[in-house]
């Protein structure tokens, strides 16, 4: 709508109060009085749109919004788009506010402004003679001390007598401009009438590379904290910096004593030649991390490059130990990554080159990096325009503990072959245990015991997926020419058969026995061993060796009055067991009872139905267990899946978890699932997520007071509604449980702490080791 005063877009459906404040402005261009009451509300259900019209009709009947007043229709819209926030939940984001990394005061303030615009602050003293507006600055003034989070800004504030908020904002806002220009004229050199006095100057002193800026000497000591002689000890930027190798602040790693004392000072600097190529350092900061990339040109020897499994993909990375962030381009990014790719964060870091210009960040994302060891971590990977060397920068190599001898060499040796020479002759000698026998093993016919008074359940065949029904065929063939099945005409009792997609593309056949046998059998009640149990032995362990059956369950003959209870009805017809059946209830304890009592007596040995684990305190008492296994293993008659078992290695995936000497951590392969775990959207996601995050929940600690508002939405009386509290527990819980975290192994000989402690929202104890 077009008046003398401008023109009025329909409402968009956001943000009323700043379009009904747009509408007394147009009202006020177009000298439109306010008593004018028919035309403000013409010209209110004129410009609103059809969608907000119609809306208003609902709001207003059983009146029609010709028959209310401009002011009753303004309410009626208020109240809908922009109902009055909770007081008290206001105050409380507002109190709970502090500065992000990298965000400017200004934009710390505005951002507190907004959270206060709706916590009734000029209503929280009544009776006393204070205005609203002073109300609100001391709020204000108090929140910005609190949160603006830089000891240094709040020492200057807590230091001033008569603080107002104006002062409050205008004390940091000159402290961070001071930074930034301060910043700035290190980046673009020291004044040129400071060069004048080294013209002509003839030095005894070792060349310095070119480019170096070169700064007057301050008389005195050099700095104790970076070992310079141009600023006061006060003065120097490194004055908050964190020692690398010995970890205490104040010093730079080229300048430790506690490095120099222990004879292991290895300078970087170079006494001819140019410097190196790539150099980030952090400067200290107010306003959060700055990373300062240099480039200088010059003759430099070939970079060390080696080669990080990193979401599963091989990517060659320059190893850089002068950056501290690791960075690739997105050319890189686009050809490692085919859709969907992660998901790339913003970031307040910045990178500048060495004029001082900025370098744009496309952004930050977190992947999967598998070390030289096969250790697994999540770590931050940074993404910038170009198509420039992938750079392996410290903040993977702090985490990733590189072998350096393996780092630009190629290495054709065989790890079996010379560094377990015994392992390699132990294997030759138990070659057997890994042929693909048909035969079953030397021990007596598994039995299945069904009530006497049982009456047989036949069901039929159950159609086939097509793309399932040659795999189907093709696992029936086998299962045939192994003699694991066998065809016959009838039968009394009959189960639906039911395909299971392995990892390896093919199917496993079980039979649906919940429907028949399974209903009247008898439970072998033999116990299978708590995981806890399984990995209360593993103290000791150095190396592990994980093995893995072949066809488990076939292995083991079905006696043959048990045959019957177990006949499939396939497509192909019915066909009966001769070997123990997946699926079968008892089928478990059968099979673990056997297990156990085959490998008994055997040290550290543990046994998880067909998951054998062998491990010891040296190489020495490893093969010796390993041999006892494979031994009783081959005279039963077992057979093995060589691609499936590992021998000897630093560490193995066992039941969910990877263990290693160090102690026992979540799976890779469950921390990426829950790293890429979208928000739920209903209640049965919601319950799948915590189900995922709930059997990890030993490594997080106060997971349920995390948890609890995520849990709240389970009750059965809670309607399901998202909102910032539940996506900030779902987010803290991924941060939680992908962090590094790892649960030392049972030593028997340390002492024991038993931790106890309640929350409002759950109770939980931690048994501990006292540790050295």
């Amino acid at each position: 709508m077009s008046l003398l005063g401008g023109t009025l877009p329909e409402f968009s459906g956001k943000d009323w109060s700043s379009y009904e404040d747009r509408l007394g402005f147009y009202f006020e261009a177009n000298d439109i009085a306010l008593d004018a009451v028919s035309k403000r509300r013409a010209i209110l259900l004129s410009v609103v749109g059809t969608e907000t019209y119609t809306l208003l009709r609902s709001l207003a009947a059983p009146k029609a919004p010709a028959d209310l007043t401009y002011k009753e229709l303004c309410v009626l819209l208020s109240s809908h788009f922009e109902p009055k926030p909770n007081a008290i939940l206001q105050r409380y984001s507002f109190y709970s506010a502090y500065r992000k990394q990298g965000q400017s005061v200004k934009d710390f303030v505005a951002e507190l402004k907004e959270l206060a615009r709706n916590c009734d602050f000029g209503k929280t003293r009544e009776g006393v003679n204070l205005s609203e507006q002073l109300i609100l600055d001391e709020n204000l003034r108090d929140r910005l001390v609190c949160g603006v989070a830089d000891p240094a800004i709040q020492r200057r504030l807590l230091g001033e007598t008569d603080l107002g908020f104006e002062k409050a904002f205008q004390i940091p806002l000159a402290m961070e401009s001071a930074a930034a220009n301060t910043t700035q004229l290190r980046s673009t050199g020291s004044d040129p009438t400071l060069h004048r006095a080294d013209v002509h100057k003839v030095t005894t002193h070792r060349q310095t590379p070119r480019r170096a800026k070169q700064v007057t000497p301050i008389q005195g000591r050099a700095c104790f904290r970076c070992g310079k002689t141009t600023h006061l000890q006060s003065e120097c930027r490194f004055k908050n910096a964190e020692c690398r190798f010995c970890k205490k602040i104040g010093h730079i790693e080229s300048n430790c004593f506690t490095k120099k004392k222990t004879g292991r000072n290895h300078t970087n600097q170079m006494t001819t030649g140019a410097p190196s190529e790539r150099q980030i350092v952090t400067p200290p900061s107010s306003s959060g991390a700055m990373y300062t990339l240099y480039t200088v040109k010059g003759p430099r020897p070939d970079p060390i490059t080696t080669s990080l499994k990193v979401d599963g993909k091989l990517l060659p990375m320059e190893v850089d130990t002068g950056a501290t962030l690791s960075i690739i381009s997105e050319e890189t990014w686009r050809r490692q990554w085919s859709p969907p790719r992660p998901r790339l964060e913003g970031t307040q870091d910045t990178l500048r080159t060495y004029t001082g210009q900025c370098v744009k960040i496309s952004g930050i994302a977190d992947v999967t990096v598998e070390g030289n060891n096969g250790e697994r971590h999540i770590l931050p990977l940074m993404v910038v325009p170009g198509n420039g060397p992938s750079l392996l920068g410290r903040n993977w190599l702090s985490v990733l503990r590189l072998d350096w001898s393996t780092i630009h060499h190629v290495d054709t040796s065989s790890a079996t072959d010379e560094q377990h020479p015994q392992l390699q002759a132990l294997l030759q000698k138990y070659e057997a245990a890994f042929k693909d026998s048909h035969q079953t093993v030397k021990i007596d016919a598994a039995k299945i015991y069904v009530e006497e008074d049982a009456t047989p359940k036949y069901f039929k065949a159950r159609p086939l997926p097509y793309v399932m029904r040659d795999m189907v065929d093709t696992e029936l063939d086998r299962l045939l020419a192994d003699d694991v099945i066998e065809p016959v005409q009838y039968s009394d009792w009959a189960a639906p058969v039911v395909p299971v997609m392995k990892a390896d593309k093919t199917v496993r056949l079980c039979g649906d026995y919940k429907l028949t046998v399974n209903q009247v059998a008898k439970l072998d009640r033999y116990p299978i061993p708590k995981i806890e149990d399984l990995y209360a032995q593993l103290g000791n362990g150095t190396s592990y060796t994980r093995l893995d059956m072949r066809h488990a369950y076939e292995q083991i003959e079905l006696h043959p009055d048990s045959r019957k209870y177990v006949t499939i009805n396939t497509p192909r017809g019915l066909f009966t067991y001769k070997r123990l059946p997946y699926g079968v209830s008892s089928a478990p304890g059968i099979y673990q009872r056997v297990m156990d009592s085959l490998l008994k007596g055997i040290k550290n040995t543990m046994v998880y139905l067909d998951d054998i684990l062998v491990t010891g305190k040296d190489d020495e008492e490893h093969l010796q267990a390993l041999d006892q296994v494979m031994r009783r293993l081959v005279d039963a008659g077992f057979c093995l899946k060589k691609t499936k078992c590992l021998f000897m290695n630093k560490e193995v995936e066992y039941l969910g978890h990877r263990i290693d000497a160090k102690g026992i951590h979540p799976s890779g392969n469950a921390l990426e699932a829950v790293r890429d775990a979208p928000a739920p959207t209903n209640v049965t996601e919601l319950r799948s997520y915590l189900g995922m995050v709930n059997h990890y929940s030993r490594f997080v600690p106060n997971l349920s007071t995390i948890m609890a508002p995520l849990h709240g939405l389970l009750k059965r009386e809670s309607k399901w509604h998202w909102d910032k509290a539940h996506q900030e527990a779902f987010a803290r819980s991924k941060e939680s449980l992908i962090s590094p975290q790892v649960m030392c192994h049972f030593d028997s000989t340390k002492p024991i702490v038993l931790t106890c402690d309640a929350s409002p929202y759950g109770v939980g104890a931690v048994l501990a080791h006292v540790m050295e």
